[in-house]
């Protein structure tokens, strides 16, 4: 498992000094909150995001007192994506719109 001073060295290599950092599932790094704190003392912006239920726990306030900003997001309902990808919703399809449809809807759940 890669350490927290690799990921900034590789960080650093590829991207060179940067102001702001996104961490995504970074819950799977052990200690994570201790790294995290040190890189905001150390005076990076951080956009930390998960899908893990820790990181919408109270242990997060803990963690990082005070220091962020907690934002939920919900997935898009079927309707809604259908809409983003451009189907509106009627009372009827074509068998191709249909089969392109349920197609979305399956493209939809591997995310």
């Amino acid at each position: 498992m890669c350490n927290s001073h690799k990921i900034l060295r590789y960080v650093q290599e590829f991207y060179g000094d940067v102001d702001y950092l996104f961490l995504d599932e970074i819950q799977n790094l052990e200690n994570w909150e201790l790294w995290v704190n040190s890189l905001h003392r150390r005076g990076y912006n951080l956009l930390i995001t998960g899908s893990n239920a820790k990181l919408l726990s109270r242990e997060l306030a803990t963690h990082l007192t005070g220091r962020h900003i907690a934002i939920g997001l919900f997935l898009f309902s079927l309707r809604e994506y259908l809409d983003v990808a451009g189907f509106h919703i009627r009372d009827e399809y074509t068998e191709q719109e249909r089969g392109i449809i349920l197609n979305l809807h399956i493209l939809a759940d591997t995310f």
